[in-house]
């Protein structure tokens, strides 16, 4: 398989995820917020975008590794999924511990015990 066909099922696959997604907002689709946010050009270049980050992204996380097709569309409708957590992790400030881990009112001790 080459790396067009490998990176176009992995885009395939996260097109599908699109419409998924689009399928899921569909109760929604009438209110003014979502209409504006589904006409504007950058929802759509950044749609576009992550399909095709999808596509070069499985690829260069399994290249040669990987030939059933079904998985490589799999991955490519979960790569834009994992992306988006990976971003929203990587920029979220956690809460500074004071006093060693906080469990909630829960110790070790009464873990062991």
């Amino acid at each position: 398989m080459t790396p067009i066909q490998f990176m176009s099922i992995s885009a395939f696959g996260s097109i599908i995820q699109e419409v998924i997604h689009l399928y899921d907002i569909r109760t929604t689709l009438h209110l003014p917020d979502t209409t504006s946010i589904l006409k504007a050009w950058q929802y759509w270049a950044i749609t576009l975008a992550m399909i095709v980050v999808s596509g070069v992204g499985t690829w260069l996380l399994y290249g040669d590794n990987l030939t059933i097709k079904s998985v490589i569309l799999i991955l490519g409708a979960a790569f834009p999924l994992l992306f988006k957590k990976l971003v929203a992790s990587a920029g979220a400030n956690p809460p500074a511990l004071k006093e060693g881990p906080h469990l909630g009112g829960f110790s070790f001790k009464d873990y062991f015990i």
